[in-house]
């Protein structure tokens, strides 16, 4: 394995993946996907079907088949496991979503804060959170890329960061994104696309506990001993529609980590 390939998955989620895949071929054809599809667009923003829809349309239709076959009627062989995986999934939540603005504001150096996403909080009325979330995974993917933290970026800054920091251009028509890179071509995002080799910009991005939690994550130490000058410790996930945000995901040492956890969410 390389030095930057993504994680393995998890054995549960390797059998769902084969189930799912199983499923598909089996399938001939699904009926209500176009409107699934348009709720899928709307739902929670960490639930299972809207990050599966991040990564590709095709990875939510298997999810979205699956469901409908875990549902049927018509028992088939796998059909219970199918559904334990499924409901599975669905119970992995981000542990930790959205931070008060007082101590997130403590983590970022100012420009780079004005470009975060504000969310309305639930209660008291009247309070706003920022849109940082942590993820503490176990194994492997802890030991090899560390703890993680998403950042959601608001639209209008989108094609700011994007060329600050990966050096690319972000173009839109329509209402839709598209990438454009050096020599005219250019990437349309379906329904998204993943930019990674950051450039070292970490002093103008975090401050405090965050930037040594971004300096100490796994995969950055070990970029740093081969004297990369660019970091696949930072990443930024840009959607093809021009009315959605960005998030930038950040992979963050685990002693850190652990203390930006505490503050921001108790």
């Amino acid at each position: 394995m390389g030095d930057h390939d993504p994680p393995p998955l998890s054995q549960p989620l390797l059998k769902l993946v084969t189930l799912l895949a199983r499923r598909s071929q089996e399938q001939r054809r699904l009926y209500g996907v176009k409107t699934a599809l348009e709720e899928a667009g709307k739902a929670d923003e960490h639930s299972a079907e809207r990050i599966l829809l991040r990564t590709s349309q095709s990875a939510w239709l298997a999810y979205y088949g699956g469901c409908k076959a875990a549902k049927s009627d018509h028992g088939f062989h796998g059909q219970t496991e199918l559904k334990q995986l499924l409901e599975g999934l669905e119970a992995q939540p981000v542990e930790d979503k959205r931070a008060p603005l007082e101590p997130a504001e403590e983590l970022f150096h100012e420009q780079f804060w004005e470009s975060i996403e504000r969310i309305p909080g639930k209660e008291p009325a009247g309070t706003w959170l920022a849109d940082v979330s942590m993820i503490f995974q176990d194994g492997h993917p802890r030991e090899h890329f560390g703890c993680q933290m998403e950042i959601g970026i608001a639209e209008e800054k989108v094609a700011e960061l994007a060329f600050d920091y990966f050096g690319v251009r972000v173009e839109i028509k329509d209402g839709v994104r598209s990438v454009r890179y050096p020599g005219g071509g250019k990437i349309e995002p379906d329904p998204s696309i993943k930019l990674r080799s950051c450039r070292q910009v970490f002093p103008s991005i975090f401050r405090g506990d965050l930037y040594d939690a971004a300096n100490t994550s796994p995969i950055y130490l070990l970029e740093k001993q081969q004297m990369r000058n660019r970091t696949d410790g930072v990443s930024m996930t840009i959607s093809n529609q021009a009315k959605e945000g960005a998030k930038i995901t950040v992979f963050l040492g685990q002693w850190k980590a652990s203390a930006i956890k505490a503050r921001l969410y108790g």
